[in-house]
């Protein structure tokens, strides 16, 4: 590029490909007014680099979709928190930026957390999500300035499982004509997909442990009624059910009823013989 002398510089525009460069300087002086004059050339250099590409950068893990604890539990996803939120490790690939240079994750376009390049890669870095809809990105600029802003990724995090809960139970045998002692439990449910199953699992050893005694499908209705074989003496009972994305839920606290033995068995005897 050329440009002209005002007192002593000369502003000159020049258009430079990304890349090396070494750039000098030359000029002519008027030579007494007659136009043309002594070239004057050589002197210091100047070598730079003109970088105009901004590093690439994405997300590897969340994978669009839902986040639920059950399905989390190990490094370098870690769920940790069943309830409004949970702690998760963002997984990135980043090329073009350099060592120190900061990792930012941003939720629906506000930074929630960061990290540092570190040997040529990426950091995975640890975070809190809210329940509900996210939109995460990662963001990282080089020494020049460039920036790269990942394309979306799409989650929902849904860490809560149904609203289940055991209401009441018969404490005594509701048909006679079936073996063992049958309760009609009854129960709520909310927060759970018609079609899924809910079960009813008893304890007979003060909670120590449960074993399922009857199950059903969902069918929307709530409060619901399930007939079960219960053994006599006291009895906790719990529901347990699983949301589609695979959330489950026992009901606390347990329901607690006392059973009533079976009622004494009687039978006729023909009498025999002459009366």
């Amino acid at each position: 590029g050329t440009g002209t002398v005002s007192g002593a510089s000369a502003a000159v525009n020049i258009s430079l490909l990304s890349g090396a460069h070494t750039l000098s300087a030359a000029g002519m002086d008027n030579a007494c007014g007659t136009g043309t004059g002594n070239t004057i050339s050589g002197g210091a250099t100047l070598a730079f680099t003109v970088d105009t590409a901004a590093p690439t950068c994405y997300i590897t893990l969340p994978a669009a979709g839902y986040l639920k604890c059950a399905a989390n539990t190990s490094p370098p996803g870690g769920c940790t928190d069943a309830g409004q939120s949970m702690s998760y490790t963002v997984v990135s690939t980043v090329t073009g930026a350099e060592n120190g240079r900061v990792v930012y994750v941003r939720d629906d376009g506000g930074v929630i957390a960061s990290g540092v390049m570190a040997g040529g890669a990426a950091p995975s870095i640890p975070v809190q999500l809210l329940q509900g809809n996210r939109a995460l990105t990662i963001q990282v600029s080089d020494l020049s300035g460039n920036t790269c802003t990942s394309t979306p990724v799409n989650v929902t995090v849904d860490t809560l499982g149904p609203s289940l809960a055991v209401t009441g139970a018969s404490s005594t045998d509701q048909e006679t004509g079936i073996p063992g002692i049958q309760s009609n439990v009854i129960f709520t449910a909310a927060e759970i997909d018609v079609g899924r199953t809910i079960s009813i699992r008893a304890s007979t050893n003060g909670g120590v442990t449960y074993s399922t005694v009857g199950s059903k499908t969902f069918d929307g209705g709530s409060p619901d009624s399930l007939q079960v074989n219960l053994s006599a003496g006291a009895n906790m009972l719990v529901a347990y059910g699983c949301d589609s994305i695979g959330n489950c839920t026992t009901s606390a606290p347990p329901f607690s009823v006392d059973v009533a033995g079976a009622g004494p068995t009687v039978s006729f005897v023909k009498p025999t013989g002459s009366t």
